[in-house]
This record gives structure tokens, C-alpha cells and sequence, in this order.
């Protein structure tokens, strides 16, 4: 997201009277602090750290600021005598003052991700080359943009829409500007709490990351509130920690696109997926949204994932993972089954390695990581499929994953001996 560094009047929402001076500043790496050169306490109750969360409002730069869940983390006296405080801000509301004690409830959200963009493949930019009369020059190029319309469908939650805003920008070196952006919004059918949005948004990145192949993270997010008002939200959302090394994503690249799942369709049904198998989601995709993380934690997140998936699917408390890989594996289908060849070998390695290399590690011998890696690999997959499955996508998606090279490598790997 965008960075901010601001200078305001701040004051606690419970008591509007008592305005201080401050700096509000937000990164991805560090998130929102609001530095006051002053005291909400004043010098009489120095020392005396709230120890409870509180709403601050303030205006800075002619906006509107909400800063709620602030955290006290300091207090100091600075010469010649005042006192200095310091909070950890959860979430910053950029548009609107929302009063203390009042809820945090929202109509709609538009949101921006990376990557979102080729992931849903759709522009109105058009280049026209006209070669010249020895068909070696060129005697004329044309680009020519026609606005795309809004693409809308419904679910559980409520109204979807993709739309497709640009700017149109010329400059003085002469150099002309057309920027395309893709924005998903939705608007909710119930008043929806700010946790209850960012799981929605949360979704959508864990769908968009699982399609590109990569780590996708939400650059910018906005929300109309009851009273519809439009706020942007700033926060520090999954993978802006590894944002800054994330590369462009070709659609080649993809194992699956916005077309392949068929669509708002495919989204709307990856939503009400996500809400009954959350935290499958956030054990499967953790590896995207660290900076680093070994691999034989990975195995165990993705196995984990494998093993809560059988379980909410079947509400079986005594379940054996080998025989839970194995229906798993009956229902990702000959998707699946491409991959791994002969699904009664791959759960049997699977189970002795979490068992023998992972849980009781030091005593079997050391761990192949390669071999480690690869199967891994084939658990997170096996958890992927199964998850599209319960969606209904369109059949384009798995033969997509099918055909993609990564896919098809890592099968001819699965498939050699250990």
C-alpha cells in the first residue's frame, strides 16, 4: 500500500476537547504508529500506560481520521517539560470520523491487489500497427482505449462486481499515459463488520495467490459505511512484508485464471468455500505470505491442511490420515491421479515420512529434503484440487493446473523412486 507520513491534530474519540499535535506514519514493513508531542493524560498521570485499546479521531492534510485499536506503547518528557506519547494503530480510516462507540460496520468494499490485474486478463487498450509502404518501417501506430464495462454477479455474501477504472495521463515530455487498473467490490446484503470485510478480502487474495502462482497482497482497499461514507482503509495485510520482491506474473505462468474458474461465478463460490474452511486456507498458504520459512514446517502446515479438509468434509474425529489422503485423493480426481500415479504408494511415503523423518526426526535418519520438497508439493496440490472441487469451477481450471509445467514436473519427479 501507499506510504503515509502526516502532521495533525489528534484527539480520543471519547473526548473530542482535548486535541494534541502528532505524526502519523505507515509502512507495509512496520504498519501505522502515531507519534503525539503532547498528552491525552497529561504530565500529572505520567506513567500511568493505558492498558486498554482506544478509538483516536483527528484531521491532517484537510482529511478526516479514524485510528482505531490504538495500543499505547510509550510515554517520555522532553525537554523544556511536556510529555510525549506513542500508540500501535491496528487500522487507519482515511474520509470519515467515526464516533467513540460507535460500530465498525460497512456496505460495501472496492479492493486493488498485485497481479490481480493479469489474473483476470480483460483491457481496453488496443495498439494498431501500420507497417509502411516497403513493409519493413512503420508508417503509423494507433492505440485506442474503449472502457470496459463492469463485470457483476451475485453470492452468499452479496453483489459482486469486477470494474476496470483508468487514468488517462499526458505529461509535459510528451509522453502519453493510459493506466488500466481491475478492482473487485462487493456489496454486502447485511451490514458487515470490519473482521467480516477483511475476510472476504482475504479470500479473494488467497484465490488470486493459489491462481497466479505467487504472493498476491491487497494495495489498496476502500469501504462505504452505513452512512456512506467512503473511507480507505490502511493496514498491513498478508505478504506486504514480501511485497517488495514479488515480480510480475505472466499469464503463462498461472495455473489458473479469472476465465478458468468460470468467472464471478468461480469467486462467489471460492467465498463461501473459504468461509467453512478458513483455517485449512491460512496452513496451506503460509508459505506465500512469509519471508522464509524451513521446509519441514511447510510439510507439516500443508499435512495439517490435508488432514482438517477430510475432517470438516466428513465430521470424522477418529480419521486415519493414509485412508484421509486417499479419499482425498478420489475426490481432486484423475487430476490428481496424473500427478501421483498410484495414490496407495504416495499417502503410504507420505505417512512414514511425517511419521519417521518429521515427528520422530533424529531418530530414522536425516531427512531427503528434495524428495521432502516434492512431496510437499504433491500434499499442497492434493489440497488445492479437493478445495476447487467444493467449488464447483469450471473443468478449464483443472486442465489448466494439468497442463501447467510446474504440474507436470513435479509429477515426473512424484513418480521415480525415493
Amino acid at each position: 500500500m501507499e506510504t503515509l507520513d502526516v502532521d495533525g491534530l489528534f484527539w480520543l474519540a471519547s473526548d473530542p476537547e482535548n486535541t494534541e499535535a502528532g505524526r502519523l506514519t505507515f509502512t507495509d514493513e512496520s504498519g501505522a504508529e502515531l507519534d503525539l508531542i503532547g498528552s491525552f493524560s497529561g504530565v500529572t498521570d505520567f506513567g500511568q500506560m493505558l492498558d486498554t485499546p482506544v478509538r483516536i479521531q483527528g484531521v491532517a492534510g484537510a482529511k478526516l481520521f479514524t485510528l482505531d485499536e490504538c495500543r499505547q506503547t510509550g510515554q517520555s518528557i522532553t525537554v523544556p517539560g511536556f510529555v510525549r506519547e506513542r500508540y500501535r494503530v491496528q487500522s487507519i480510516l482515511v474520509g470519515a470520523h467515526i464516533n467513540h462507540g460507535e460500530s465498525l460496520e460497512f456496505i460495501s468494499v472496492q479492493l486493488q491487489m498485485n497481479h490481480m490485474r493479469a489474473w483476470v486478463g480483460k483491457t481496453g487498450t488496443h495498439v494498431d500497427i501500420k507497417p509502411g509502404d516497403d513493409s519493413k518501417g512503420i508508417s503509423k501506430v494507433v492505440v485506442t482505449h474503449e472502457p470496459l464495462e463492469e463485470v457483476t454477479g451475485s453470492s452468499n455474501i452479496g453483489e459482486l462486481e469486477i470494474s476496470f477504472p483508468f487514468r488517462f495521463h499526458p505529461d509535459d515530455s510528451g509522453k502519453t499515459w493510459i493506466m488500466q487498473n481491475c478492482q473487485f467490490g462487493a456489496r454486502f446484503t447485511n451490514y458487515s463488520t470490519l473482521e467480516e470485510v477483511l475476510q472476504v478480502c482475504s479470500a479473494l487474495q488467497d484465490l488470486v495467490t493459489i491462481g497466479v502462482d505467487a504472493p498476491t497482497t491487497i494495495t489498496s482497499l476502500a469501504l462505504n459505511t452505513v452512512n456512506d461514507d467512503r473511507v480507505e482503509l490502511y493496514a498491513r495485510f498478508r505478504g506486504s512484508q514480501v511485497l517488495a520482491k514479488i515480480r510480475d506474473v505472466h499469464p503463462a505462468e498461472m495455473m489458473f485464471t479469472f476465465d478458468h474458474i468460470g468467472g464471478l461465478s468461480g469467486i462467489a463460490g471460492w467465498l463461501e468455500v473459504s468461509q467453512r474452511y478458513g483455517a485449512v486456507i491460512g496452513s496451506l498458504l503460509s508459505h506465500w505470505y512469509l519471508p522464509s520459512l524451513y521446509e519441514e514446517n511447510r510439510f507439516l502446515n500443508v499435512a495439517i491442511a490435508a488432514e482438517a479438509v477430510e475432517r470438516i468434509r466428513t465430521r470424522e474425529q477418529d480419521l486415519k490420515f493414509q485412508h484421509a489422503l486417499e479419499r482425498l485423493a478420489e475426490n481432486a480426481g484423475d487430476t490428481f491421479e496424473a500427478l501421483v500415479d498410484d495414490v496407495k504408494s504416495w499417502s503410504r511415503e507420505v505417512v512414514q515420512v511425517r511419521v519417521n523423518q518429521i515427528v520422530h526426526r533424529g531418530l530414522r535418519g536425516d531427512i531427503d529434503g528434495s524428495r521432502l520438497y516434492d512431496l510437499t508439493e504433491s500434499l499442497y496440490y492434493l489440497v488445492v484440487l479437493c478445495l476447487l472441487r467444493e467449488c464447483g469451477v469450471s473443468e478449464n481450471a483443472f486442465s489448466n493446473i494439468k497442463q501447467h509445467q510446474r504440474f507436470k514436473q513435479l509429477g515426473h519427479r512424484l513418480r521415480r523412486l525415493p
